[in-house]
């Protein structure tokens, strides 16, 4: 089959539509020229007017044999298009369903080449089959007929000892946080991520224990200013106590804080002076124990003052 023009196109084709170009040009150069930078006047509107009408009927007379032609011209034109829509469209039928079906081998090439390499993969990948999927190495290009099976199992014996030795290198570090630099590395598989997840790690651990310190720093001052206070009240009790008058008791009571209970100087037997302590206590009692607790003040000589 073979399409076939009975004449040649330059013989189809006018060369030209020849018109009076050349003379009605001419004319119209002269007879326009006072026309330009004219003014009207009140005088000269009806004349401008008519001028105005006379070549608004000369332009729609050109223009009209500009379309009278146009359209005679594309007759044949349109009826030639027509005739080769018609073959065309005879012909794209048969592309279509040869295309779809290049399509559909072609597609079916591929599955069956991805198979060939995921059953690779599968056999390739050893301990490391759960934390590194195919889908995740997969390279688009290995399914294009110009990739070699043989070039693509190299390239995956490449990225798996690569991915096996990346993280032997992360767990050779023996982090804490090496779960997280797994992690990080197998979404990617790119170590740089993994030390970048190290290094926030870190980062983040100095964070911590910086506040623990500040924090530790603040109880200690806390304890300093409490242990301060404590001193302050010893220091004021032994104050009061070298206060208290030789033979007089002070007893803090539930009921009665300043209770004096007066002895007999007389009847106290002298014993060696020792070291005194001074405790500050805080009792519950009973009238009865209360009274039994000032005879064993009294007793036992013990000094009390009032806090």
């Amino acid at each position: 089959m073979e399409f076939i023009l009975e004449k040649e196109v330059g013989d189809i084709i006018p060369q030209a539509v020849v018109f009076n170009f050349d003379q009605l040009k001419q004319e119209l150069e002269v007879s326009l020229v006072k026309y330009q930078n004219m003014v009207i006047t009140e005088d000269a509107t009806k004349e401008a007017k008519e001028d105005r009408a006379k070549l608004n009927a000369l332009k729609n007379t050109i223009d009209g044999k500009r379309k009278e032609i146009k359209k005679e011209w594309n007759k044949p034109y349109v009826e030639f298009e027509d005739k080769v829509k018609v073959l065309t469209a005879m012909i794209d039928e048969p592309i279509q369903a040869i295309d779809k079906q290049v399509k559909a081998y072609e597609q079916a090439v591929k599955d069956e080449k991805a198979a060939e390499i995921k059953l690779y993969f599968d056999e390739t990948i050893g301990d490391l089959e759960t934390l590194v999927p195919y889908g995740k190495i997969h390279v688009p290009k290995w399914l294009n007929s110009s990739e070699r099976l043989s070039a693509i199992k190299k390239e995956i014996n490449a990225i798996i000892e690569t991915i096996r030795n990346d993280i032997k290198v992360i767990k050779d570090l023996e982090m804490e946080c090496e779960q997280q630099m797994l992690d990080k590395y197998l979404q990617s598989f790119s170590i740089a991520e993994a030390m970048a997840e190290k290094k926030r790690w870190e980062d983040q651990v100095e964070k911590m224990l910086e506040y623990e310190k500040q924090q530790e720093l603040k109880k200690q001052q806390e304890a300093a200013k409490i242990i301060a206070l404590e001193r302050a009240k010893v220091s004021a009790v032994d104050a009061k106590t070298e206060e208290v008058i030789p033979g007089q008791v002070a007893i803090m009571a539930q009921e009665d804080f300043t209770t004096v209970v007066s002895t007999d100087p007389h009847q106290q037997i002298a014993e060696p002076e020792q070291k005194l302590e001074v405790l500050i206590f805080k009792v519950a009692v009973t009238p009865e124990q209360k009274k039994a607790l000032k005879a064993f003040f009294v007793e036992n000589k013990i000094k009390v003052g009032r806090v």
